[in-house]
Parts: structure tokens; sequence; C-alpha cells
């Protein structure tokens, strides 16, 4: 069984892994090949979470347990008196367990992972993250074009929105003069046809007087005339009596 460890963010392959072999097993087949010095915890981690393991506990069957997409990380811890003592004892195990000595890293000459192997799962790994930065980037540069358009959409909608405000602004400014001016030519009409009554009214009364006037110098003249009637009509019954009284003498 082979095993991915990520140290200071490159990955080491740890070969010959069993059942019985524990993580501090691992930690001193990494430690040993690469010449770390210090002392090294072995964190468990996965996407939601992560947990060191314990130095005897088994990594066969703790990778079993882990959750999905779980990565072997190696990290540096404080070197302590406790651990100094720890560190110089030789590495006899327990419970029969392996010695580290029976593990092998990519970084190991005796090696039973071959050289090319480990060259080609650190070209994989390396493509894989390349790929995935790639892919990033184009999911934010598409995401930076979309915000984009969508900001020229809302450019043109507010323009629009401007427009049509100064186009609202300007009816109403244009309602309010024709208002005026309506209101304005109704008083003027108004007054034009009080004038032109106030006119005819006038004339009407003028005309009136002088056709009355006409009327009463109408009658003066047919009294006139029947007085003058009435004269002749007695002078002329008068001339009649005398003409037949002379007759009689």
């Amino acid at each position: 069984m082979e095993l991915n460890i990520w140290f200071e963010g490159q990955p080491r392959t740890v070969c010959n892994v069993t059942r019985d072999t524990s993580c501090h097993d691992v930690i001193m087949a990494v430690a040993r090949t690469a010449g770390l010095p210090g002392r090294y915890t072995l964190v468990l981690r996965w996407p939601n979470g992560e947990r060191p393991m314990a130095p005897n506990e088994p990594m066969a069957a703790s990778l079993s347990r882990a959750p999905q997409h779980a990565e072997l990380i190696l990290q540096r811890t404080e070197l302590t008196a406790a651990g100094q003592q720890h560190q110089q004892q030789p590495p006899q195990r327990q419970n029969n367990q392996l010695r580290p000595a029976s593990l092998h890293t990519n970084g190991s000459g005796s090696s039973n992972c071959s050289t090319s192997s480990a060259e080609q799962l650190d070209a994989a790994a390396s493509e894989n993250v390349r790929r995935q930065l790639k892919q990033r980037l184009l999911m934010q540069e598409h995401e930076i074009e979309m915000n984009r358009l969508r900001i020229e959409e809302l450019d043109k909608e507010l323009r629009l929105l401007q427009l049509s405000c100064q186009s609202a602004g300007s009816l109403e400014q244009r309602l309010h003069q024709q208002e005026a001016e309506l209101q304005q030519l109704s008083q003027a009409n108004l007054a034009d046809c009080l004038a032109q009554e106030r006119q005819l009214h006038d004339r009407l009364q003028a005309e009136r007087r002088v056709w009355d006037k006409r009327l009463t110098d109408v009658n003066l003249r047919l009294a006139e005339l029947r007085a003058s009637a009435h004269s002749l009509q007695v002078r002329s019954t008068a001339a009649a009596a005398n003409g037949a009284g002379g007759q009689f003498l």
C-alpha cells in the first residue's frame, strides 16, 4: 500500500504500508528520507475539517474510516524535553508494528517505488493543480465578464431612466405652460366677449334712442296733420254754411 504525504506543499510517497504500520512509522520514514530535524505530527485533513493523528494510530484502519477526499499533511510541532527524549530513543515498535526502516519514501534510494513513478505522480499532481487553477481562473474571468455586461445593462437602464425623467419634466413643464396660456387665452376671450357685449348693448341703446326720437317726431307730425285736417274741415264746414245762407238771401 502506498500513501501520499503532503509536506510544505510538496507530495511525498510512502511505500510498503501495511495494516500494522503506525502513524509514527510513516513520520519517521518521511523525516529520515528528507533529513528533517525536529518533531512532526501527521494531520488527517478533509474539506470540512481536520484532526491530528496519534503516534500509535494504525494508518490503514484510520484511512479506511477517513472522510472522502481526505489528505495526509505532515506538520512541524514544538520540540519539548519529553519529545527530545522520545526522539532519542531507538525506533523500537510495540504490538508487532513495523520498524520505520521497513518503509520507504520517494526520496529514499532503496524505495520500491521507482523514481519515474514518483515523478509521474508529481507531474500528475502538478498538472491537476494547474488544471484546477486554470479552470478557476476561467470561471473568474467568466464571472467578471458577466458582471461587466450586467454593469453595462444597468448603465443603459440608468441612462434611459434619466432621459425618461428629463422627458417627463419637460412634458410637465410644457403642460403647465399650456395651461397658463389657455388660462390667459380664456381670460382674454372672456374680456373680449364682455367688451363686445357692452359695445353691442351701447349700440342698441343708441339705436333705440334714435328710433324713439323718430317715433316722437312722427307722432308730433301726425298730431300736427290731424290738427290741420281738423282746421280745414272746420273751415270747409263754415264755408259751406256761409254759402248756403247767401243763397237764401
